[in-house]
């Protein structure tokens, strides 16, 4: 597509990275499986034992990590709220890309995994599924709109303004 960074598009290959554990005394291999940046730390949290935090908007992979075939994510989500808000929905082999929060775009990757065709057009009540479930997925997650509610207990007063400084939150 031309682009080399997340810019303006949240294409494959924008966004497709591999994502490695390396665990003491596991053989690796492959999995072929949906996993999100937001799966990372829950995962470690749970590779070293501890209970996961209630925050989390991500799961752990573990039990991939462990050999379970069951499924851990149905869906994938990768968004990018700077300048123009664009987010994907994948599901199976379907991916949407929402624009300003409208779907605009939808390629069916197991015939067009270098996305060149939106077939949005042709697979309107399609789409609008897959955003009604994007939108229902990201409305679940917690949100922390009001900056004066306590965060996790080890976050104290002043690293909570230095993430806010951050733009964390």
């Amino acid at each position: 597509h031309g682009s080399y960074n997340h810019q303006n598009d949240l294409y494959q290959e924008l966004i497709r990275t591999p994502l490695s554990f390396k665990i003491p005394s596991v053989n690796p291999k492959k999995i072929d499986s949906f996993s999100q940046d937001v799966d990372i730390f829950p995962t470690i949290v749970d590779l070293v034992g501890l209970e996961p935090i209630t925050q989390f908007q991500g799961k752990s992979l573990k039990p991939l990590l462990n050999g379970s075939s069951k499924k851990v994510n149905e869906y994938q989500i990768a968004q990018k709220g700077e300048g123009t808000a664009i987010a994907t929905f994948r599901k199976g082999h379907w991916k949407l890309i929402i624009k300003d929060n409208n779907p605009a775009e939808l390629y069916n990757l197991l015939i067009d995994p270098v996305e060149k065709s939106n077939v949005i057009d042709v697979n309107q009540e399609l789409a609008t599924t897959l955003f009604e479930e994007y939108k229902e997925v990201v409305d679940s997650f917690p949100k922390y709109l009001n900056y004066d509610q306590p965060l996790l207990q080890y976050i104290d007063e002043e690293k909570r303004k230095r993430l806010i400084e951050e733009g964390y939150f």
